[in-house]
């Protein structure tokens, strides 16, 4: 009940003549929105997801991570604010999975790019992508790109083979690569060949997991 009454007073504090009887249909559907969006901004403001990219050496890298990570942020509080039902719930789940896993993803390769770009430590970086590609650092590493305009990618890595290079580098030692590995699993059940059963069957404790992969990971790349 925690939720409904946080929503009724907002609506009460911020349009007391719209709770009357005499109000009409619109103006207690503004106020119930306006309540909704106060309750967003109120959590918003504690927690934007910010925290999840402080790793994140690129600019670029961080913006993307940082919309992500808020995004992943603004799910759970609209999946909470509609106190909606297990089966229901799995679409904001997936939806915070998926966003979780990206942020994942960018701090891994903010991680192996800046390795790379100031060989430190000394003599670990990657040589090669996933392709066997030699991999010139000297240039732009691993966001290197084609010549001729084109925005396509020099050189090929994906979640799994930035995983792997963390690994090597002892960034992550063999438990939490075990559960980035989950994370990058459970970002994969999106694909519409898996039955729908097989998805997200943890429900909420998959979106928290999730996020505290992500702290792990982004705590491990700051140590």
């Amino acid at each position: 009940m925690k939720i409904q009454a946080a929503l009724g007073s907002n609506a009460r504090n911020k349009h007391p003549s719209s709770v009357s009887v005499s109000a009409s249909n619109t103006q207690i559907g503004q106020a119930v929105m306006d309540s909704c969006k106060e309750y967003l901004e109120h959590y918003l403001n504690l927690d934007d997801g910010s925290s999840l990219v402080q790793s994140i050496y690129s600019q670029n890298l961080r913006d993307s991570a940082l919309f992500s990570a808020k995004s992943a942020r603004i799910s759970y509080l609209l999946g909470k604010l509609m106190l909606l039902d297990a089966q229901t719930r799995k679409g904001i789940v997936r939806n915070q999975v998926i966003e979780y896993g990206a942020v994942a993803e960018a701090i891994l390769l903010d991680l192996i790019q800046s390795v790379g770009k100031n060989n430190l430590p000394i003599g670990l970086r990657p040589t090669r992508d996933k392709r066997n590609r030699s991999i010139n650092w000297n240039a732009d590493g691993l966001l290197a790109r084609r010549r001729r305009n084109s925005i396509e990618m020099l050189h090929w890595f994906d979640f799994k083979w930035l995983i792997g290079q963390a690994k090597n580098l002892n960034v992550i030692d063999s438990r939490l690569e075990g559960r980035v590995n989950w994370l990058r699993k459970s970002r994969n059940l999106v694909h519409p060949v898996i039955p729908t059963a097989s998805r997200y069957s943890n429900d909420i404790n998959s979106s928290k997991t999730s996020r505290d992969i992500v702290v792990e990971l982004k705590d491990s790349a700051l140590n």
